[in-house]
């Protein structure tokens, strides 16, 4: 009888971050069921029901506070934890923790430290602080949520492409579909249909143009806007403030903003730059609500443009009410848009999806393998 082989050694992963977003738990669950041995370090305001994920899934879980990219404290302490427990690899995908993290990892050679970027921009050679992140020699790979943020690292940063790698966020429209509102919207007129927008309104987000198009529908068309976010955006507000009396409702924030996006006929992004891979979208694509996104970074790989949704010039406050209007005056289009959008998110961005990657990286960066 030939003598069984020996077992594969686990791929022991410490997560080092601040704060677990839906997807990211169920990412971390998702890699501890498939074998890998995981812990994670989260800062003190993580949210108890995504712990709650981790540890059902067998996951440990322990509080790291990382005040700042020169937290030596932090970075100790995580060297005291490599020091009594095995580590193949380190991902952390935030700037503090992962600048923590490769103080940490200094010379441990066999150790591999995996950093993560979700935007466009505020990475450069000029910039002493991306060298303690994603310039730093010792980070061995950059996982990038869209091909538009890998595409930014190589062409414009100069980072190596094999540097990089392009992962995107996976989803599971279980974790959004059907739920509640929290608190009462804004009452509807008869026939009138929701325009909506949700995340927090900064100058980047191109709310502002959001608004230059909703006032040029044309007047009998019945349809409300609704936006969902704290506003910090000053030509949002002095607009809100001319637009006092008209369907234009800002919600402020939201701790229901899925149900709120759910509850639209049509949901809009219209932002103008460094958009990495909006979250909100696919939340309305898990929903079934048709999209309108501007041309900017990875949304035009969430909505295929005349297929799934619209897209359209950012900056284009007319093409922009062109788009809106030709939602609102359709509904088989809608229809047709929506449940086009769910069945791209199911196959292009869904969690399982990206646990397998994340898997393989992980695997990969054990036994040392190639960085492409």
């Amino acid at each position: 009888m030939s003598a069984m082989p020996p077992p594969v050694p686990a791929v022991h992963v410490w997560i080092v971050c601040d704060v677990i977003d839906v997807a990211e738990a169920g990412l971390y669950a998702g890699l501890a069921r498939a074998g890998l041995s995981l812990r994670v370090y989260h800062g003190p305001a993580a949210n108890p029901d995504r712990l709650a994920t981790l540890r059902a899934a067998g996951v440990p879980c322990r509080v790291l506070e990382v005040r700042s990219r020169l937290d030596l404290r932090a970075s100790a302490f995580l060297r005291r934890e490599l020091d009594a427990a095995p580590c193949d690899v380190i991902y952390a995908p935030l700037n503090r923790p992962l600048a923590a993290a490769l103080r940490a990892a200094r010379g441990r050679a066999g150790l591999r430290v995996i950093g993560y970027r979700g935007t466009i921009g505020h990475v450069s050679r000029f910039d002493p602080a991306s060298w303690i992140t994603y310039l730093h020699p010792r980070l061995d790979r950059i996982v990038c949520v869209s091909e538009a943020v890998r595409r930014h690292l190589v062409e414009d940063v100069g980072i190596r492409p094999e540097r990089t790698v392009r992962i995107y966020k996976g989803h599971d429209e279980s974790w959004y579909r059907g739920r509640p509102l929290r608190h009462p919207l804004p009452d509807a007129a008869p026939g009138e249909l929701a325009i909506g927008f949700a995340g927090l309104i900064r100058p980047v987000k191109g709310v502002s143009h959001l608004l230059d198009a909703f006032v040029r529908l044309p007047p009998g068309l019945p349809a409300r806007l609704l936006l969902a976010g704290d506003v910090r955006d000053p030509a949002v507000e002095d607009r809100l403030r001319r637009l006092s009396g008209s369907r234009v409702f800002p919600l402020g924030f939201r701790d229901d903003a899925t149900a709120v996006i759910g509850r639209c006929d049509v949901f809009v992004m219209p932002t103008v730059e460094r958009e990495g891979l909006a979250r909100a979208v696919l939340e309305a694509m898990a929903q079934g609500v048709p999209c309108i996104v501007s041309a900017v970074g990875g949304l035009p790989e969430l909505v295929a443009d005349g297929e799934t949704g619209l897209v359209v010039p950012p900056r284009d406050p007319v093409a922009l009410a062109r788009a809106m209007e030709t939602l609102l005056r359709d509904a088989a289009l809608r229809r047709r848009f929506g449940e086009a959008g769910r069945a791209r998110m199911n196959a292009m961005f869904d969690v399982r999806q990206t646990i397998d990657r994340f898997r393989r990286l992980f695997t990969e960066a054990q036994h040392g393998g190639s960085r492409g």
